[in-house]
This record gives C-alpha cells, sequence and structure tokens, in this order.
C-alpha cells in the first residue's frame, strides 16, 4: 500500500493491516530472501499512521519491538 491508501484506511481496516504486516514481516524474516525494502516501508508508514491517529510514541514502540533501526537508515 502506498501513503494516500493508508491513511484512507478506517480505524479497523489500519489495525488489521498493522496485524497483517507482522505476518508478512515474519515470513519474508524467516524466507531465504530476507526482508523487502517494500515491506519495510509499508510497515513503517502504517505504524506512522497508526501512532498519529491513536496519538502514540512511535519511538517508544519502534524501540520496544526492536525496530527503530530502520527509521536510522
Amino acid at each position: 500500500m502506498n501513503k494516500g491508501e493508508i491513511k484512507a484506511l478506517d480505524n479497523e481496516s489500519l489495525l488489521a493491516h498493522l496485524i497483517d504486516m507482522e505476518t508478512v514481516t515474519t515470513n519474508e524474516t524467516n524466507s531465504s530472501r530476507g526482508l523487502t525494502q517494500k515491506t519495510i516501508k509499508d510497515y513503517k508508514w502504517t505504524l506512522e499512521e497508526f501512532c498519529s491517529r491513536f496519538n502514540l510514541d512511535k519511538d517508544i514502540i519502534a524501540e520496544k519491538t526492536g525496530i527503530n533501526h530502520w527509521w536510522e537508515e
């Protein structure tokens, strides 16, 4: 999904997409090719929109889940 599509999701769909991205990242991490840049971007955009919409601190969530290095690239 692109940023516009993610922003257009209703709350339930946004949460469902975030959960789906967890599955996608797990599957790609366990594959021989690893995570794709497309998946990382989609996950980051989804998490950023989720945090923005629900007034959550993205940096804290990223740190607690171990993905904070994705924003350092």
